[in-house]
């Protein structure tokens, strides 16, 4: 029970910085600047798209996001995505911004999942090398 909370934690915490960094990157803006406290536009406005990911793409809670924002308080963590969700709607740099974190985060996703299923596919064969070998070693005993 401790493995699954702790993997929960560990996973949901790489995959929120998976996002802060993808929201740095596209903003324009370091990481610090997204965690801080200065209220300039363009790090309000990375703010607001982490939080929209975050909230998206995570089962994480308001609480544990704004907490992942530096220690801020949940009600801060809802009116970011409000906010979020105006700004899609009525600014068009923001929703190609917050549309480029998205697609670049699929993408991520999907190297991921490929990575993951090379790395099956190549169990997989192993498993059934050592079979036949296992197999061959059988019928030469026998013969």
């Amino acid at each position: 029970m401790k493995l699954m909370v702790l993997n929960k934690h560990t996973s949901a915490s790489a995959d929120l910085n998976g996002i802060l960094e993808c929201c740095s990157m596209v903003f324009n803006v370091t990481r610090d600047d997204i965690l801080g406290q200065c209220r300039r536009q363009e790090y309000a406005l990375a703010r607001h798209a982490f939080v929209k990911l975050a909230r998206d793409r995570t089962q994480e809670s308001y609480t544990s996001i704004a907490d992942f924002l530096g220690k801020r308080n949940h009600a801060t963590a809802v009116n970011s995505l409000n906010r979020a969700e105006a700004l899609i709607e009525t600014y068009k740099l923001f929703r190609d911004q917050y549309n480029m974190c998205d697609s670049l985060l699929t993408k991520a996703e999907t190297i991921k999942d490929v990575y993951v299923m090379q790395e099956l596919s190549e169990r997989l064969k192993l498993v059934r090398e050592f079979k036949v070998h296992e197999n061959g070693n059988e019928r030469k005993d026998n013969e």
